[in-house]
């Protein structure tokens, strides 16, 4: 009967000691959903809805690893300024670490650092899911006074959940 409930213990002690999260995986920004929800939300000029077109048009893709390490990846990307220029960016990849403290069935709540001192000031992030596979994340009104909220879907769909995804 020891011998039973050892190996019950054992077991139970191991299921609880790897954490999983639906935040863990490789997810690739939703341009037109970003993108809808701010036409929808905010009056813009025809200049700033070229610009928010382009922004949300360019690759992003978002990693975060079960050992707490992440990776941002925007991808070289073209838009207007306000005088009819082009402006090009080329590709950028900012490294980051993030503990989840807290989570629901639609929710992460995530404390995020970063070496980006424009983030400094942000380190806690709400992402709301809709289902395992798909989370919008809204911008801090001190960051923009535009009713922003950035869309994600899972980049591997195929696995809900998973542990450490490889940097893209």
């Amino acid at each position: 009967m020891r011998i039973i409930l050892l190996g019950l213990l054992t077991t139970l002690l191991v299921s609880c000691g790897g954490k999983t999260s639906k935040i863990y995986g490789i997810w690739k920004r939703d341009g037109e959903a970003s993108i809808k929800h701010l036409l929808e939300n905010n009056q813009l000029s025809d200049q700033q809805k070229k610009f928010w077109e382009s922004f949300y048009g360019a690759d992003m893709v978002i990693t975060y690893n079960d050992d707490g390490t992440g990776q941002v990846v925007i991808g070289a990307h073209e838009f207007p300024d306000m005088n009819g220029k082009t402006i090009k960016i080329d590709q950028t990849v900012s490294d980051f670490t993030f503990e989840v403290i807290g989570e629901t069935d639609f929710q992460v709540a995530a404390r995020i650092s970063t070496e980006n001192d424009v983030m400094n000031g942000y380190p806690f992030y709400i992402l709301a899911f809709d289902g395992r596979d798909a989370f919008r994340s809204g911008a801090d009104q001190r960051i923009s006074t535009l009713n922003i909220c950035e869309s994600f879907k899972r980049a591997n769909q195929n696995k809900s959940e998973q542990g450490a995804a490889p940097n893209p």
